[in-house]
């Protein structure tokens, strides 16, 4: 494809997005840069996101977003792009590209939710019912004891949030 094309095709692209987009050049390993389009975060942009992934239990993990991110104000969704409270992994395959304060470190917003669905695939492998995967965030996720009391708390209190949302 020709540059002419190339610039065309992707100013094309652009005219038809309707949400805005934070275009920035990443350096890929062999140091060739690359065009990344990322979403701007906003809460309609990660429900978008969110809807478009393979993530179980979608309304558990907006819940848990709204509370490990203090409705999206903490530091470390502001300065590491960390919606979920991510711990930078030993073993498993992870998309973080360093660590922030003890966690993990993504380059953009919607990196930590394709993350999130890296650690939760195997979960739900085995923990195959929505109590048996809060039972499992209970024990293993968090810290907190009160933390599923709070995500409960959450989806009550925004069930009309939710209640299309995730279909």
């Amino acid at each position: 494809m020709g540059k002419l094309t190339f610039t065309f095709a992707l100013l094309l692209f652009l005219s038809l997005v309707t949400c805005p987009l934070v275009i920035s050049i990443k350096k890929t390993p062999i140091r060739l840069p690359v065009l990344i389009l990322t979403l701007e975060f906003s809460e309609e942009n990660l429900i978008k996101v969110i809807n478009n992934s393979e993530i179980k239990y979608k309304d558990i993990f907006l819940a848990q977003i709204m509370k490990e991110t203090a409705n999206y104000t903490s530091d470390l969704f502001i300065n590491a792009n960390n919606l979920c409270g991510m711990r930078l992994p030993g073993s498993r395959e992870t998309l973080a590209i360093g660590s922030y304060k003890g966690y993990a470190l993504y380059e953009t917003w919607d990196e930590s939710v394709q993350d999130y669905y890296l650690w939760q695939k195997p979960v739900v492998a085995k923990h195959k019912t929505k109590d048996a995967f809060l039972a499992y965030i209970s024990r293993v996720y968090a810290k907190d004891s009160a933390y599923i009391v709070s995500i409960k708390n959450i989806l009550h209190k925004k069930k009309e949030l939710f209640k299309d949302l995730f279909k």
